[in-house]
């Protein structure tokens, strides 16, 4: 096996690396990373932005929830049970309901 690994991105908390294997280029790999204090920090900072106006934003999220979203096919319910989770809180930029 030749693997092979290239970093295309590294910025905002975010890590993404390309694995591929030489003998077979069609399949390959992402691997993600992302530094939760950098998110957590912009949500934080977040909160203390008014926001007047109908349009609000609500919470940082992370880019693994965003992914598994994707592959869920996530609708309006399922996003409005992950922003209201109290365990998601500290993501939150916004103290209503959704």
């Amino acid at each position: 096996m030749s693997e092979q690994k290239r970093v295309y991105k590294n910025a905002d908390g975010i890590r993404r690396t390309l694995i591929w294997d030489d003998n077979n280029p069609e399949q390959a790999i992402v691997h993600t990373q992302q530094v939760m204090d950098e998110i957590l920090d912009g949500a934080a900072r977040f909160r203390d932005i008014p926001q007047p106006g109908a349009f609000k934003k609500v919470a940082t999220c992370p880019v693994e929830v965003y992914e598994r979203s994707i592959r869920e096919d996530w609708d309006d319910a399922d996003w409005a049970k992950w922003l209201n989770d109290p365990d998601n809180a500290l993501l939150r930029t916004w103290n209503g309901r959704v």
